[in-house]
Order: structure tokens, then sequence, then C-alpha cells
């Protein structure tokens, strides 16, 4: 209601920041793409430590884990599901080893069933799981100058960048850094040429 009657803030003040570093796998047998390589291993802990150094308030890792659409002939929903399951039980020993033990990240899961003829949003199965509950940044409680620093910068920058944008009249408010566009916009914007494409 507050969104709708133009009650929204804008461009917002950041307050709070969180960055969430995103993998993907999928599972068709057999797991592919994992990431699992000491090499991904290193460079996955590198982007975690570059969000914190960043000045972030959480960070967290993101681990989504497609599978082939199971149709009805493949038990549907249930097939979906299944397929999920195995997939993360396949993942799960390289997820143990994905981050450092004394690590503040927040870690998650979110192993996708999907059903064919429709999208994951509404005909999907497996939700996303926390592994791993998320601690404060260390680098700010132990007021790491350069740290400090970069955190000025995004909240001087976060508000900035989207104050161009309209005031938005609805809530969550999702905002898109679009390949296509090469612009930000919200999730939905009806000028975007591939929002248009897809519709």
């Amino acid at each position: 209601m507050i969104s709708e009657a133009n009650g929204l803030a804008w461009p917002p003040k950041p307050v709070f920041i969180v960055g969430i570093e995103v993998k993907c796998a999928y599972f068709t047998d057999r797991l592919k793409a994992s990431k699992s390589s000491e090499e991904k291993v290193a460079g996955i802990r590198n982007q975690i430590e570059y969000l914190e150094r960043m000045g972030l308030d959480r960070v967290g890792l993101l681990d989504v884990i497609g599978s082939e659409p199971a149709y009805q002939e493949d038990g549907g929903w249930l097939g979906a599901l299944h397929r999920a399951s195995r997939s993360l039980d396949a993942m799960n020993g390289i997820l143990k080893d994905r981050l450092p033990p004394d690590s503040t990240s927040a870690q998650f899961v979110w192993s996708v069933g999907s059903v064919g003829g429709g999208d994951e949003s509404i005909r999907g199965a497996g939700q996303p799981r926390m592994l791993r509950q998320p601690k404060r940044n260390s680098r700010l409680e132990s007021q790491v100058p350069e740290t400090l620093a970069y955190r000025a910068a995004l909240l001087e920058n976060i508000p900035k960048l989207v104050a161009d944008l309209p005031v938005p009249r609805y809530f969550p408010v999702l905002i898109i850094d679009c390949r296509k566009c090469k612009a930000l916009h919200f999730l939905e914007d009806p000028s975007c040429s591939w929002n248009r494409r897809a519709a």
C-alpha cells in the first residue's frame, strides 16, 4: 500500500548490504560443471573474500543445481523431486569443501527439479537450503581501513546508480544489471528488448 501510494523513499539509502556469489551445476545421470577442482574452489574462495573486502555486511555462496525436466511419463512433479534429491546427494561431498571452516560466509544450495511444460517458478520441485549461517563481516568488525573505504564508496554510489529509475510502486523492488540492454532497470521493465521478446 505504501509503495502504491508513492511512499517509498527514492533513491534508497543503503544501510545493510549483502552480496551473494552464485555457482551453477547441472545433473543428468551424473553431476556436471560442479566447479570442484582445486583451481575452481580457490576461485570461489577468492570471490567470497573479495565481497568481504568490499565492506558488505553479509556475504553468501549459493550453489544452484539444475536437472533435466521430468515429464509425466517420468513421474511429473515426483519425478522432478527425485532428480533434485539425486543431484543434491551427488553434490554433497563437493559442498563440504567449498569454503574454509572459519569462513563467515553463508552457504546455500538449491537443487532445482524441473517439470516439463512449465518454468520452475510454478512447476518446480526442491527448495533452497541453508548449509551455513552467515556471520558479520570480520573485516568490518576489525575496522580494516581498506574495507571501510570500499564500503563508504558503495554507500555513496548505490543511490546514484538507481536515482534515474522511476519511483517503484510495488514491493519488493528488484533491479537488474541487464546484459541485453546494458543498463540497470527493474526486473520486468517492458521497455527491455529481452522482456519484449520473452512476452
